[in-house]
């Protein structure tokens, strides 16, 4: 399992900037349509990098980059800052709805993990859309956050490269070395961005932490 979710972060982190180059063809799709009380002439779903409902696009690729303030169970740290990062891809199943999922990087003071989530989308118009999700760690870098942690999104999208979200989430964690996990919930609040700021600030995030990790089981295994 653990081999398979390496080779999606790596398989993602290469896809990312190669979204990039599909912005100039999603403008030229999205701007194809048109408009006519509420409905689109002429469109032809495809795949996308800017979200979209249908009928403009089948399917649509995911880069979120968020901030958040852990405003509940911050298990007695310093610093109650964290960051995410998603790489994704969503099908829009029908006209205001899309499923998908994505592979996260989790990490704050003490921390990181990376794992899968699975999404749902409604969408609330063109750009505008609720987003529900859970997920779990499935390769952790500290004891803290064990595998098997339950973590929840409630994410309200403002347009194709902002949002507004909510973290409820079910930490299972072992404080002292030996003594069985607990479990404790946590809340964070915050924002993602995503779009190209997403595709870049997730490109270099997720390099960092593939590559810090490889470097603490490079010395974990001298």
């Amino acid at each position: 399992m653990r081999r398979l979710l390496w080779y999606c972060l790596l398989l993602l982190l290469g896809w990312s900037p190669r979204a990039w180059g599909r912005q100039s063809t999603d403008s030229v799709v999205n701007a194809a349509p048109t408009r006519v009380a509420g409905d689109y002439t002429g469109a032809i779903a495809t795949s996308c990098s800017r979200p979209r409902p249908r009928p403009l696009c089948s399917d649509f690729t995911l880069t979120n980059f968020g901030g958040y303030v852990v405003v509940g169970g911050t298990g007695g740290r310093q610093s109650a800052l964290r960051g995410v990062v998603d790489w994704g891809i969503m099908s829009n199943v029908s006209t205001r709805d899309a499923i998908g999922a994505s592979v996260f990087v989790t990490y704050d003071e003490e921390a990181a993990g990376a794992g899968l989530a699975f999404r749902y989308r409604r969408w609330m118009g063109e750009a505008r859309s609720l987003e529900l999700g859970v997920g779990t760690p499935l390769l952790t870098g500290v004891e803290e956050m064990q595998t098997g942690s339950v973590l929840g999104l409630v994410k309200w999208n403002t347009s194709d490269w902002f949002g507004l979200v909510v973290r409820p989430e079910y930490i299972r964690e072992s404080v002292i070395v030996g003594e069985p996990a607990h479990w404790r919930g946590r809340v964070s609040i915050g924002a993602e961005t995503g779009g190209m700021a997403g595709s870049v600030l997730t490109g270099v995030a997720g390099a960092a932490v593939v590559v810090i990790l490889l470097l603490v089981g490079g010395s974990g295994g001298n």
